[in-house]
């Protein structure tokens, strides 16, 4: 895999099809296009912002980033990843043009998904870039059951008393014909008292449906967005990363390897303008002592090249 960076303007490649995706930010939906893509990793995300010369289009450039992005990652990332451009549209906010991201997804042979996105955006006379990598920790199960105590001692009051409720009804329905005809007028009367009660317990399986809902919200969002149960519930409940040295190599792996090919590519773009890319090379030279973020890292790097460029990148210690 060679990731020379000539100053040859790029050969220009088939533009691939934008699948859209709308976010709806309601109860049971997205608050953020990549809220279901697991925990943010500092130490693989870049961003930055290059000033174009006026005769050069941002978006036309854009456009062009984004193909050159596409082509690199499907010849060199890492077999059986899948690339895609994605147009991500906000349902509640009226008339704004959906956002267009290269999305890169996979999962390591230990089944741990991880994946990077990059996004490109005119903004005045520069061009904005954002690179964003995210991955699934494994499943913090200390951290669900406790989840789960708490909402039982919320719900307690009402749900122990609901319980023993459904409890003695089996047992009067196991009561024998014979016994129940003994007193006519008693048991009418009884029924007419208990009416009261059962009016009032049958909230209670309604206020437990909120409650769950509301606190696993994000597994059931995670569910709906095509997750399997246990995704779901390590998006909601990460513990650490990794789930040892092997996986950790392979996660480093596909991040360094997609960082490097989509910065080479937005280099190549930029140098074939004349845009300097000093920085952006510094950031890939930096890439090779970056490890996975596992709560402890530092962010120590930034860089800044050009006159009004800049480019900022995260090292982990």
């Amino acid at each position: 895999m060679s990731n020379e960076l000539g100053s040859a303007k790029p050969a220009p490649h088939p533009a691939a099809a934008a699948v859209r995706t709308v976010f709806r930010r309601n109860l049971m939906d997205r608050q953020d296009p990549f809220e279901t893509s697991g925990v943010g990793q500092p130490d693989f995300t870049v961003s930055g912002s290059y000033k174009l010369p006026p005769s050069l289009s941002a978006q036309r450039l854009a456009d062009e980033i984004r193909e050159e992005i596409h082509a690199n990652l499907v010849r060199g990332c890492v077999a059986g990843a899948e690339v895609e451009i994605v147009d991500f549209q906000d349902a509640r906010v009226k008339g704004e043009t959906p956002r267009r991201f290269v999305v890169t997804r996979t999962r390591t042979a230990r089944k741990t998904p991880v994946n990077v996105n990059a996004y490109f955006q005119p903004y005045g006379e520069h061009l904005f870039y954002s690179v964003r990598s995210y991955t699934v920790p494994k499943l913090n199960l200390s951290k669900l059951l406790h989840t789960l105590w708490i909402v039982f001692l919320v719900l307690s009051p009402i749900l122990i008393p609901y319980v023993i409720k459904l409890a003695s009804g089996a047992m009067q329905g196991g009561t024998s014909a014979s016994g129940l005809g003994m007193s006519g007028s008693a048991g009418y009367s009884g029924q007419e008292s208990g009416s009261g009660d059962s009016g009032g317990f049958s909230m209670t399986p309604v206020i437990l449906l909120l409650v769950l809902t509301v606190v696993f919200r994000k597994f059931l969002r995670n569910l709906l967005s095509g997750d399997s149960v246990g995704i779901a519930l390590r998006k909601q409940f990460p513990g650490e990363l990794g789930v040892g040295s092997f996986d950790d190599d392979d996660v480093m792996a596909f991040f360094k390897t997609n960082l490097d090919l989509t910065l080479a590519a937005i280099s190549k773009v930029l140098e074939a303008h004349g845009i300097d890319t000093k920085a952006l090379r510094t950031i890939i030279q930096n890439l090779q002592t970056i490890n996975v973020n596992t709560g402890g890292g530092e962010i120590v790097g930034a860089v800044f090249g050009g006159t009004g460029n800049s480019a900022s990148g995260a090292v982990g210690t």
